[in-house]
């Protein structure tokens, strides 16, 4: 089938549109600001102005990603307005697709503590997580265009930027830098194999009747203390490990992690330890 996917320049994007391609799919990229209602709607109205070359499918991965740039009124522009101006102009299509998979984030969650699933509380404490809230409820009056959306936690690989924690620690293990500034580095969270949530994305596309909301995880509570043992372990070095105020969260849980059920079942597979993670990563380098 022909997709749409969004932020087709990410991270994400970056894994997804190669396995979209190994599975038969072609790709379409967005080329739109999406918080620019006027140019988003010459887009979609040129996409899917025929029935024979309209996507079946659109893979909406634009937005802020990063939580800490979620700031100010700027993560609603993307995450929230961007989303709705899209699916708006999607419902309005000559022939619009029949499945949309949006991407949310864990983040919605908020300081919800232990295992989470789909039906867990949702309380963000951030204006990323918030945005990403609003989006949700404001997907409703689009129900029509088969939306699916998914709730990512913590993914990694090589190409993520290194203001993401693994790809930090990661990067400085490989430099063998002398000094690492970190925060808490007791608390355990969900990392994910960005290989891992592309083919959940794959498996959402081409689900005959995929769940409504998905939690994208591995499973596992991992401490940051583990990561580093690891990481150790792999290269052989220990960089001096300073506990910096700048990353230290207040109010920060204990554990926080998914319940990979639905995702397990989607993809067949559960999860790979992270240890092989952390060595992919090792050997290849951004």
């Amino acid at each position: 089938m022909r997709v749409l996917v969004t932020g087709e320049a990410g991270f994400t994007a970056h894994y997804v549109l190669p396995l979209l391609a190994s599975a038969g799919h072609e790709t379409v990229g967005m080329e739109a600001d999406i918080t620019d209602p006027a140019a988003v709607e010459a887009r979609i109205a040129a996409l899917f102005a025929q029935e024979a070359i309209a996507p079946q499918a659109v893979l909406h991965l634009a937005g802020i990603s990063f939580a800490p740039d979620g700031v100010d009124a700027g993560v609603y522009a993307v995450n929230t307005v961007g989303t709705t101006t899209l699916l708006a102009a999607l419902s309005r299509a000559p022939h619009p697709p029949r499945r949309v998979v949006l991407a949310s984030s864990a983040h919605v969650y908020g300081l919800g503590a232990g295992l989470l699933n789909e039906t867990s509380a949702l309380a963000p404490v951030t204006h990323y997580g918030a945005s990403k809230l609003a989006m949700e409820y404001l997907v409703r009056p689009f129900e029509a265009l088969g939306i699916v959306v998914a709730r990512p936690f913590n993914y990694t690989g090589p190409g993520q930027s290194p203001r993401f924690l693994v790809p930090k620690l990661v990067e400085a293990f490989r430099a063998r830098r002398e000094e690492l500034h970190l925060g808490n580095r007791h608390v355990a969270r969900d990392f994910s194999d960005v290989r891992r949530v592309a083919r959940a994305y794959l498996a959402l596309i081409e689900a005959e009747a995929p769940p409504a909301i998905i939690n994208l995880c591995s499973g596992q509570a991992v401490s940051i203390d583990a990561l580093l043992a690891v990481l150790e372990a792999e290269t052989g070095h220990r960089p001096r490990i300073i506990t910096d105020p700048a990353f230290v969260r207040r109010d920060e849980i204990a554990q926080q992690w998914g319940d990979a059920t639905l995702t397990d079942r989607l993809i067949g597979v559960p999860a790979a330890p992270v240890e092989d993670l952390l060595r992919w990563m090792l050997q290849n380098p951004s």
